[in-house]
């Protein structure tokens, strides 16, 4: 029941983000009402069993909320593409795979504004540091060449860049739709999970596995990934547009530093020729589940129990209030006149248990509408 309500709200269905809207605005409006009217008992147990039920929904709201969310935005045109054109590439090369500070970089060769030919990264889109220019010197038989599309122009692929290597670090990102308590990440496009990392890797080159692979034994696995990386391609950077419709010619993944990256080149065919995009997508992966684990979730446990609780309270009232008053009389303070039956003594002392509770109810209720949309901003500002 809750593993299909959590799926239910991760895909965005309409009847439960519905469901859970209803909930919290008629939390609110009771909360609003409560506010300006005067606390008796029943209105402070209705507040209660608003706290308990809102925070049970926060439980399976978080829950869905917490894993790391995939969201593909359109960015510029990086100078190693072409806005149009029959290929996306602005240069004919190879491209290359590097580790820099221990996050895997693809290098491509572009031309920046000054018609220098420079090594850009494909997740940075920028110049890679540290790389000089590719000089113009002529290419040797058989050797990496940089060559223009506009001109019958080509130089030697610089000694001082990384050898032409592909992409793919022997990395294979698992996607499914199965939901698991396991699930690294969601792609909001496809509306696949992220389940395993095959070929995941460690500093020191050894392969490591992250997440639900059964009782396999497992290295530098968990949520955290913390010190480990992997690169996939998707595709291959030479596909050449399709002319039946918008296609993304290739993908590429990158696992690093406890964030997960991606870039694709997006074709769109048209009577002229192809226009291109280049889409980026990135995620921290324990942002939210870090937030929901130690804040959001204990806190809405906590909540959970708030209508049981002050149940329990009212049923003492009567023993708290006569306390109260006898600690009133032996400091010499004014007291009301003491209640001649039992029925009109529990009478009075859950109207003064009812308004001790008035306040903190409304707190709790908020507290309650809180603990999930932590998690919603915790996720949204890791996908910035």
């Amino acid at each position: 029941m809750g593993s299909s309500v959590i799926d239910a709200f991760l895909r965005g269905h309409v009847v439960a983000w519905a469901a859970l809207f209803a909930v919290v605005l008629l939390a609110t409006a009771a909360a609003l009402a409560q506010k300006l009217r005067r606390a008796t008992p029943a209105r402070v147990l209705l507040t209660s069993v608003l706290v308990s039920i809102v925070s049970a929904a926060g439980i399976l709201a978080g829950s869905a909320l917490s894993i790391p969310r995939i969201v593909w935005r359109r960015g510029p045109i990086p100078a190693f593409a072409v806005p149009s054109g029959e290929g996306w590439r602005a240069l004919r090369a190879p491209s290359t795979a590097i580790l820099i500070e221990g996050r895997p970089e693809v290098g491509l060769a572009g031309l920046d504004a000054g018609g220098r030919v420079l090594l850009y990264g494909l997740f940075s889109g920028q110049p890679l540091p540290g790389y000089p220019e590719a000089a113009p010197t002529p290419p040797a038989p058989g050797g990496a060449r940089i060559c223009r599309f506009d001109r019958d122009e080509c130089r030697a692929w610089p000694a001082e860049w990384p050898a032409p290597a592909p992409a793919s670090s022997g990395s294979e990102l698992v996607w499914t739709r199965d939901l698991t308590a396991h699930a690294l990440a969601y792609d909001t496009e496809s509306g696949l999970l992220l389940h395993h990392v095959e070929g995941l890797r460690v500093s020191d080159g050894a392969l490591a596995m992250a997440g639900d692979r059964g009782g396999s034994p497992r290295r530098g696995v968990g949520p955290t990934l913390t010190g480990t990386w992997a690169l996939e391609q998707v595709g291959k950077m030479s596909n050449e547009p399709s002319r039946d419709g918008p296609i993304a010619l290739f993908v590429v993944r990158r696992l690093a530093d406890q964030r997960l990256d991606a870039v694709r080149v997006v074709a769109f065919p048209g009577e002229a020729g192809s226009t291109f995009a280049v889409d980026r997508a990135t995620t921290s992966l324990t942002a939210a589940p870090a937030v929901f684990k130690w804040v959001s979730r204990p806190l809405s446990l906590l909540l959970v129990m708030w209508f049981p609780l002050v149940s329990i309270a009212f049923q003492g009232a009567p023993a708290w209030w006569a306390r109260a008053r006898r600690k009133k009389l032996e400091a010499g303070a004014p007291v009301s006149e003491m209640p001649v039956t039992q029925t009109e003594l529990a009478t009075r002392a859950r109207y003064a248990m009812a308004e001790t509770l008035h306040g903190p109810a409304l707190f709790a209720l908020g507290l309650a509408v809180l603990a999930p949309a932590l998690v919603a901003i915790a996720g949204m500002l890791a996908a910035r």
